[in-house]
C-alpha cells in the first residue's frame, strides 16, 4: 500500500484526514515541497486515497493513553518475536510516515486493507 501510494515521504498525507477531530481542521489542501527519490512533488493531495486516517494515538504498558490529535498509529501484520512488533504512526504535521517496533502489549488502532 506504501508503495502504491508513492513512499513513505508521501503516503503520510495521502492517507491522513484533514481533521484532528470535529472542531480542528487542519487545512492542509496539499504538501508542498516533498521530495523522495530525487523525485519532486509540488502538491500531494492530502487523502487522496481515501484511507482517511485520524489522529487516535495509542495506549502503551496496557493504561497510558498518549498522543490523541497528534499520531495515528496502526498495527502492521509484521511480527519481530513474541514480545514486540512492527506499527506505522503517521504524525499530524508531517506528509511522511514511519515504522517503529513495539511491545505487543501497547495498543494501535488496526484498519482492514482490501487487496
Amino acid at each position: 500500500m506504501i508503495s502504491f501510494l508513492g513512499g513513505d515521504e508521501i503516503a503520510g498525507s495521502k492517507m491522513k484526514t484533514n481533521y484532528i477531530n470535529d472542531s480542528i481542521h487542519l487545512n492542509y489542501e496539499k504538501v508542498h515541497n516533498c521530495s523522495h527519490d530525487h523525485e519532486k512533488h509540488d502538491s500531494v493531495k492530502v487523502n487522496s486515497s481515501k484511507f482517511n486516517s485520524h489522529f487516535g494515538g495509542a495506549i502503551y504498558y496496557g493504561n497510558q493513553f498518549d498522543y490523541l490529535n497528534e499520531y495515528a498509529c496502526y498495527w502492521t501484520s509484521t511480527s519481530i518475536n513474541d514480545g514486540f512488533a512492527i506499527y506505522l504512526f503517521l504524525l499530524a504535521q508531517k506528509s511522511n510516515l514511519l515504522f517503529e517496533k513495539t511491545l505487543k502489549i501497547n495498543g494501535m488502532s488496526v484498519r482492514c486493507i482490501k487487496d
